[in-house]
């Protein structure tokens, strides 16, 4: 998998991210996550790299994704994302964006039906997370994961 992003949109978020990192909501251990709706500087690149992602992808009629709509998600050493599925709405599959801004040292891999994905710093995968169990490797190291998250309702 190759990057599509690279470190003059990165830096920016990873920045915001790490600085704002204390208005995150707490989300589990070692996990937290800010809605992004409901920050008022979140740096362009973010909403840049939404519409590169909707352009990509075809999502340019898709409905957003109403529950968690798009995130920022930090975790640190020792955090990971427990095996779960997302609610689906009224017949639409809870389709999820997301877009690798920091790497950990090591661990942190998206794992989707039991397959652990490397994903490099600025790539990109989906996740079916209305059908498919997906979570994560335990982050190690004092590199947090950072990610952002774009949901959407896709048809199955």
């Amino acid at each position: 998998m190759e990057p599509l992003f690279d470190e003059t949109k990165l830096e920016p978020i990873r920045a915001w991210a790490l600085a704002n990192v204390r208005r995150f909501q707490p989300n589990g251990f070692g996990r937290q996550f800010a809605s992004l709706h409901l920050f008022t500087n979140v740096p362009a690149e973010v909403w840049k790299i939404k519409l590169s992602i909707i352009e990509r992808f075809g999502l340019r009629n898709t409905p957003p994704e109403p529950l968690y709509r798009d995130l920022c998600s930090l975790i640190t050493r020792g955090g990971a994302v427990h095996m779960h599925r997302d609610p689906n709405q009224g017949g639409l599959i809870h389709t999820r964006f997301n877009v690798m801004i920091s790497k950990p040292q090591a661990g942190g891999q998206p794992i989707i039906d039991n397959e652990i994905l490397d994903v490099p710093e600025g790539g990109i995968y989906r996740v079916d997370a209305g059908l498919k169990l997906h979570g994560t490797t335990a982050v190690l190291g004092d590199r947090p994961r950072i990610i952002l998250s774009f949901g959407f309702l896709c048809s199955a």
